[in-house]
């Protein structure tokens, strides 16, 4: 947990980091009570398992208790800016997840939408497709 609160400290107030322009570099800060590893700690706990580090729930906003949680890689990747998400029925999700629930391949997905179809006949198997 210390060495993930020191690396969040980095990336956000160290210009010489690699990810400080991600972080620190567009405003993303860390909450001052945060400052004090003992009340990161006292605040998120330990850490569910080695996998699991700090996640954002929103990218745009700081690191803070009401903004972190710990996450697997899986759960982070689904939470990145660059993700492109898809909005069906007001539901808005990853290519990727909604790739795995409805069993077509991602860059099918992507092809279909490339080629100008609907939402919901991109994220439709042919024999799940309405006539």
């Amino acid at each position: 947990e210390f060495q993930i609160w020191r690396a969040m400290m980095r990336r956000c107030y160290n210009s010489k980091s690699g990810a400080y322009r991600h972080y620190g570099g567009r405003g993303i800060l860390v909450n001052k009570e945060w400052h004090d590893f003992k009340r990161f700690f006292a605040d998120m706990g330990p850490r569910p398992s080695l996998k699991h580090t700090i996640e954002r729930k929103n990218n745009d906003l700081s690191y803070g208790k009401e903004n972190c949680e710990w996450a697997d890689w899986k759960t982070q990747s689904r939470n990145k800016r660059n993700n492109h998400l898809i909005t069906l029925y007001g539901i808005t999700k990853p290519l990727i997840t909604w790739s795995e629930e409805n069993k077509i391949k991602n860059i099918t997905i992507a092809a279909r939408l490339g080629r100008g179809w609907s939402v919901e006949d991109a994220l439709t198997r042919p024999t799940q497709r309405r006539s």
